[in-house]
């Protein structure tokens, strides 16, 4: 009775696992089956799949070029400029104030550097010679130039929506004048202007005002070096246009400027 009926079911209690099966052909005299108990194996998981080189790149190489789309950035700028005399042999006493306007294109270096290529035209401005008391001006002379620097700027503070910072820069202006007159009682004489190529620069400081993530404004003083400007070596005057060999006039250009920018990184 106990090999019969309870031996196999406590067998079968203790093995949920297996299962009954019979043997081929094979019963006991007595008449009762054979039972052969088959251990059945669990079925077989699907792999876990590794996660990829490119799906474990893809979210920090997104993260990376999210942050350089951020570190652009474009501007334009509008200001003012007031020129100092010229000195030299211009013998000019007074230097109107102008106008200048650009554009920059500018990255990020890190939270306190950055650097930018700016292009500014610095407006057309008319020296005189204007003695006191006299009702003409006995000589004057236009200048206007184009600037080409390449600047670096340094904040002095970050993670604030108001950051002051230095900046520099060096590059070329391109420097043209226009005809230097001078009057006397006897007639005008003209010396024709010359556009040169001189080496530039300037320094400042300014003032950042931060709208959000994408859009800023600045306000910037800079005193700026352009070189100088200067006439041919000669000229002609206008009772008789003829033609005198003369020392060239030369003059330096010294300005200070003052600009507003709108900043938009992208």
């Amino acid at each position: 009775m106990y090999n019969r009926l309870i031996k196999p079911l406590i067998l079968t209690l203790l093995a949920s696992s297996v299962m009954p099966a019979f043997a081929d052909g094979e019963l006991p005299e007595n008449g009762a089956p054979k039972i052969v108990y088959v251990f059945l194996a669990p079925p077989p998981q699907p792999p876990i799949a590794a996660p990829s080189l490119k799906t474990v790149a893809e979210p920090s190489l997104k993260a990376a070029a999210d942050q350089s789309q951020k570190n652009y950035y474009f501007k334009v700028k509008v200001g003012i400029l007031q020129p100092t005399l010229l000195g030299g042999n211009t013998g000019l006493n007074n230097a109107p104030t102008t106008y200048t306007m650009g554009l920059a294109l500018g990255r990020k270096i890190d939270d306190l550097v950055s650097v930018d290529v700016e292009y500014m035209y610095r407006g057309k401005s008319t020296a005189e010679f204007n003695p006191p008391g006299s009702a003409t001006i006995p000589s004057s002379w236009s200048v206007n130039s184009n600037t080409l620097m390449l600047n670096g700027s340094v904040n002095l503070m970050k993670d604030s929506n108001i950051v002051p910072y230095f900046r520099a820069g060096i590059g070329i202006s391109i420097n043209k004048g226009g005809t230097y007159t001078k009057t006397t009682d006897s007639a005008i004489f003209y010396y024709p202007g010359e556009t040169t190529n001189n080496a530039a620069w300037q320094i400042g400081a300014g003032m950042t005002f931060y709208t959000n993530d994408l859009f800023s404004s600045e306000l910037e003083y800079m005193f700026v070096n352009r070189g100088s400007v200067k006439t041919k070596a000669y000229s002609y005057a206008s009772s008789d246009h003829e033609i005198a060999n003369q020392p060239a006039r030369k003059g330096d250009l010294r300005d200070h400027v003052i600009t507003l920018g709108f900043k938009f990184k992208f």
